[in-house]
């Protein structure tokens, strides 16, 4: 949906873009689509990995993103310009994708989904599954509205509101990372066993 919406949403949310930087963020817009469904599966093969005790491997994945964009920036910054940037991060989530999906795969756990037909519990997963999407659409979009309200103020709100919220998101991921690696696995034992 993202997809095929984005020629008519691009230009709405940046309604105060020039000609140029329109072209250049739609062009950033089609590389980085891809990241989308790669880092779908990286949220997924992490969980199960840390749900299998693999701590290790889940944890030093994310470390390829920032360091393939790294090499890319340095390699051919002056050839590619922001694109540059752009690669390197498809690269690290890519090659970060690959590394989740071998760990799973070693833990003889299928990467790719099957349809097993409605059992008890996928009964109860649907009751909780609709809120739980109308929350996460909700909170998605909050962002988009932030973007759009920023990009019709003028040349570099966007900007200034993208590094305005940098810190705060940094200290809320990290923080959020370290409590669900370490009491996410302890919950889901707890489950397993029934022990309420």
């Amino acid at each position: 949906l993202l997809a095929a919406g984005g020629p008519w949403l691009l230009p709405l949310l940046g309604s105060s873009f020039s000609a140029e930087k329109l072209r250049i963020t739609t062009g950033l817009f089609w590389a980085l689509i891809l990241w989308l469904p790669l880092s779908a599966c990286i949220a997924v093969w992490r969980a199960v990995l840390n749900a299998h005790n693999a701590f290790a491997l889940a944890a030093a994945a994310p470390l390829t993103t920032p360091l393939a964009a790294i090499i890319f920036l340095y390699a051919g910054a002056n050839r590619w310009n922001i694109y540059a940037l752009c690669w390197g991060t498809l690269a690290g989530v890519a090659v970060e994708t690959l590394i989740l999906g071998w760990g799973v795969h070693r833990l003889g756990i299928p990467i790719l989904p099957a349809w097993r037909g409605w059992t008890p519990e996928m009964s109860a997963i649907r009751g909780q599954y609709v809120p739980l999407l109308a929350g996460t659409m909700f909170a998605a979009l909050c962002p988009l509205i932030d973007q759009a309200v920023a990009g019709s103020l003028g040349s570099g709100s966007a900007s200034a509101l993208a590094y305005g919220t940098k810190l705060a998101s940094v200290v809320a991921a990290i923080s959020a990372t370290a409590i669900a690696t370490a009491v996410l696995p302890e919950f889901s034992r707890l489950a397993a066993h029934r022990d309420w």
